[in-house]
Order: C-alpha cells, then structure tokens, then sequence
C-alpha cells in the first residue's frame, strides 16, 4: 500500500527551542559578517536514510526532532509495527515546520519518507543557535540576522538586569517598528514575508508572529529565556510570547503594545509581563502555553504605578508633571475606578496646562495613557 500524507501548518501549535545548545558567540557584527561569507547559502542539508527500525512513536518523533533541528530536507524511516492513528502527522504538526509524507506500507512494516519546508523564523532562530545551519540561510535571512545582532549590541549592555534587557528590547522593537494593517485586512497582502523576522527588521512593518519572533531572538541574543504563546485575541489567532525573569514565567505582547495607526517611537506596556490571569481578561490562551503566574515584574507594579485611590493618582500625577513628563501612564487597583478625567484634570491646575488626552476605559480597574498639553 502506497501513501502519502500531507501536514498542514497548524497556527495553535509551540516552538520551544532547546537551551541546551550553545549559540554562537560573535563579539561584534564584523566577527558575524566573517562568518556569513564563508558560508554556501540558501541549500537545505541533505537528506538521509535512518539506520535501523523505528519500533515506537518516541523513536519516531525524537528523529523526526533531530532532523528538523538539522534543517534537513527529507529523511527515510523504516518504521515497524506502522499505524496511522499512532504516527499522524498532526501530531508533530508544528507552526514553522510543514512536513509531508509518501512511502509504501507493507503488512506493519514502513518505509515512509519524510520532506520538510521551514518558515523563514525557524531557519533564523536555528541558524542563530547553531552556527553550522547559517549555510542553510538565504541571503535576506542573514541581513535579518545580522540586523538582530546589530540590535542587540546596541541597546544591551553586559550591566543590565534580565528585566532591564526585555524593556530594551520591547522598547525597540515597538517604537522603531509598525503593525502591518494591510496584510491583516487584505488576505492578498498576508504573505509569508509580513509574519517574518526578515520582514520586520528589514521592512520595518509585520504581523503578530513577525513581533514574537524577532522578540524572541533579541531576548535569546541577550541571554533571556524566551519562547512563543498562543491563543486568540479579538477573535483572531493570535501569538505573543513568555519570558523568565526571576524563576517565574510571564506574558508580553508587543502587537498590543504597538499603537494602531502607528505613533513612531511611542509604547504602551498595557501587555508588558503579565500572568495568565491578567492577560485572560483581553486573550483566550491556548492549553499548551507555558503557565505564568509572575507579578513582580509587571511594568505596573515594578515601576511603582498602580493608584488605589484619587490621592495616590494626584501624587503621582504631580511627580511626573513636576519632572517634566507630559506623557504619563498608570494602572488603577484596589477598587479604584476612574468615572471620567476629573481625577486626572485635576493635577493639571495651576501649571499653565490647556488640555488632557486620557487613553483608557472608564468604569473599571486597568491601564490609562495620559497626555497633558
């Protein structure tokens, strides 16, 4: 019996990439760019047949991880005792990884050939970890990769705390780059490029998967221990990401914090390290995500900006004012409810101020950008 099995991208499905493989160290871009040139681009490694029988499905997806780890375009497993509830390739369907099957079945005995095509982020993210794979790369990918290293040693200092590099490079990214409408309103327009890490860096514009991929390669560049999250936002599949800080896990979504239509080099930290149980409130979380319930490090509570009260907002209000910030954020809790911006005008007397702009929902505790002019 003949078959052949096709693989779709599946969106709900993880990468998690394994810290046990040491990246490249470069200490400047120049070290990178010696590298890249002694390197054949764009080809796939080989493919290859696996010595001996595949007797349970853990053999089988431990070499199906081995080879896609390797970048490798087609491996041949002889399987025994073959079924295809247990070796479905939904299964080890993955969100970067599309794998299609063909091969011949004959009783219970196998002999499948497996080919894969990779999206553009898994090719970076491996070539990042694996200095050997950066032949595997095309010649855009490298200048993405090269970008992100550019990146990295120009806003991450050795002296900076884990949370310091994430506010880095979140702050990065969100004020230098934009949320691409089009290709989310125009299904002609959602090309592959625009969910990329190259998109990103080198068109300066993309999508969800486009702002959790190059954030997650900034952070792994930077030492942080990152990956993605998935789930649906606004009835949309949607993809953020999880970061470590302190032994505790928590949500970042950029997208979110990216204004629409784009405000360059302004950010919002509405999404900047949440638990589950406060992104659940805008976000259905998939299952398989990471579980976070850190709190510390939520930009509200570690940078002291959450009022329960009218006094506590006035005080703030006015040590911000009196530094001279006219763009304020803070995080309402304890009961606290803002009706409308009387609680906010109110530190604006006397200063010679004409008008305030409050960016929020009135009516319930949460987060509220202020302008004052």
């Amino acid at each position: 019996m003949k078959i052949r099995l096709i693989a779709a991208v599946v969106c709900a499905a993880l990468i998690f990439v394994s810290p046990a493989e040491a990246a490249p160290a470069f200490e400047t871009v120049g070290e990178l760019w010696g590298e890249l040139l002694n390197t054949a681009q764009g080809n796939l490694s080989t493919g290859y047949e696996k010595p001996g029988v595949i007797t349970s499905p853990q053999q089988w997806k431990a070499a199906i991880a081995d080879a896609t780890r390797s970048l490798t375009g087609e491996i041949t497993l002889n399987i025994a005792g073959f079924s295809e509830e247990e070796y479905d390739l939904d299964l080890i369907a993955d969100y970067n990884i599309s794998i299609s099957a063909e091969g011949t079945v004959r009783g219970s005995d196998a002999r499948i050939s497996y080919s894969f095509v990779y999206s553009p982020n898994y090719r970076i993210l491996r070539g990042f970890e694996d200095s050997s794979l950066m032949s595997v790369l095309s010649n855009e990918e490298l200048a993405a990769l090269t970008k992100a290293y550019e990146i990295v040693n120009e806003i991450i200092t050795e002296d900076m705390t884990d949370y310091e590099k994430e506010l880095a490079i979140h702050d990065y990214i969100v004020a230098n780059y934009q949320y691409d409408v089009a290709a989310a309103v125009d299904s002609q327009a959602n090309v592959v490029r625009t969910h990329s890490i190259t998109g990103m860096l080198l068109d300066g514009k993309g999508v969800c998967e486009a702002y959790s991929n190059t954030f997650m390669l900034l952070c792994k560049m930077a030492g942080l221990n990152c990956e993605l999250a998935t789930g649906v936002l606004d009835g949309v599949k949607h993809q953020w990401n999880i970061v470590e800080l302190g032994g505790e896990y928590y949500n970042v979504d950029l997208t979110s914090d990216d204004p629409v239509p784009d405000i360059k080099g302004r950010v919002r930290y509405t999404c900047f390290n949440l638990s589950d149980d406060e992104i659940s409130k805008t976000h259905t979380l998939d299952e398989g995500n990471t579980r976070c319930t850190g709190i510390r490090y939520n930009y509200y509570n570690y940078n002291n900006l959450v009022v329960t009260n009218a006094e506590d907002l006035l005080i703030l209000l006015n040590d911000k004012l009196d530094r001279g910030l006219r763009e304020i954020t803070f995080k309402t809790g304890g009961g606290y409810i803002l009706q409308d911006a009387s609680d906010i005008s109110a530190a604006a007397k006397g200063r010679g101020l004409n008008s305030v702009t409050v960016t929020g929902e009135y009516g319930k505790e949460g987060v509220f950008y202020v302008t004052f002019n």
